[in-house]
C-alpha cells in the first residue's frame, strides 16, 4: 500500500514519535525510508518468531522433589510465552501499521486520536504482561502435590553468575527460566542467544542509520 501511495507521501518522512503520539524527527523522501517502519517491523516478527521457537525447544528441568508440578509449570510458561508473544506481535504490527498511515494520509485522525491509539498499545500490553505473570505463577499450585522425602534436587548454583546471569556452556538450551519471577532469561554461554538477541537489534539500528 506504501509503494502504491508513494507520489502521495510528504517529502518529510517521520522517524520518531513523541510520547504524545506525533512525529518529532524527520527524513528526506525516498524509496528506502518511506518504507524503513515496515522493514523494521518485518525484522521485530522474525525475532519474534526466532525467541518462541527457541523457548519452545530449550530443555525442560524438573524438580526431583515435585516432578508433576515443576513439568506443569514449564508446559505452562511455554504455552504463555508463546501466546503472550503472539499477541505483542500483532500490537506492535498494528500499531506501526496506524503510524505508516498517519504519514502516508496526514489528517487521517485528530489529534486526540494519535495520542490515544499508543497509550492503548501501552496499556493492553501492561494487562497482557500482568496475567502472563498470574497465569504462570499459579500452575504449579493447581495440584496439592507433596514434595518427595529422601530427595534432593540438584544445586545449579555455580551456572548463576551473581545469581541473575545462567552460563552453562554443557546445556544446549538458548533460553531458560527465570531463576526468580516469571519469564525467561538468555544462557550467556551459548552464542546463538546473541544472535537472536542482538542481531535483529543492529540490524534495525542499521536500517535506521541508513535511512
Amino acid at each position: 500500500y506504501t509503494l502504491i501511495q508513494y507520489k502521495h507521501l510528504p517529502q518529510q518522512i517521520p522517524m520518531h514519535w513523541g510520547p504524545d503520539g506525533k512525529p518529532d524527527s524527520f527524513t528526506e523522501k525516498n524509496p528506502f525510508s518511506v518504507h524503513i517502519l515496515s522493514l523494521i517491523l518485518l525484522v521485530m516478527q522474525f525475532m519474534f518468531l526466532g525467541i518462541n521457537e527457541m523457548t519452545k525447544k530449550s530443555g525442560i528441568k524438573l524438580s526431583a522433589t515435585s516432578t508433576d508440578a515443576s513439568r506443569i509449570r514449564q508446559l505452562t510458561l511455554r504455552k504463555y510465552s508463546s501466546w503472550f508473544l503472539f499477541i505483542v506481535s500483532i500490537l506492535i504490527s498494528m500499531l506501526f501499521a496506524f503510524l505508516q498511515l498517519t504519514t502516508i494520509h496526514t489528517g487521517l485522525m485528530s489529534d486526540a486520536y494519535v495520542m490515544f491509539f499508543p497509550f492503548i498499545f501501552l496499556i493492553l500490553i501492561l494487562i497482557g504482561t500482568v496475567i502472563f505473570s498470574v497465569k504462570v505463577g499459579k500452575s504449579d499450585n493447581q495440584l496439592n502435590i507433596s514434595p518427595i522425602e529422601g530427595i534432593v534436587d540438584m544445586d545449579d548454583d555455580q551456572y548463576w553468575k551473581g545469581g541473575l546471569f545462567y552460563f552453562n556452556k554443557n546445556d544446549p538450551s538458548i533460553f531458560v527460566e527465570k531463576r526468580f519471577g516469571v519469564g525467561w532469561t538468555m544462557n550467556f554461554a551459548n552464542p546463538i542467544g546473541y544472535l537472536c538477541i542482538f542481531g535483529p537489534i543492529i540490524l534495525i539500528l542499521v536500517l535506521t542509520f541508513f535511512a
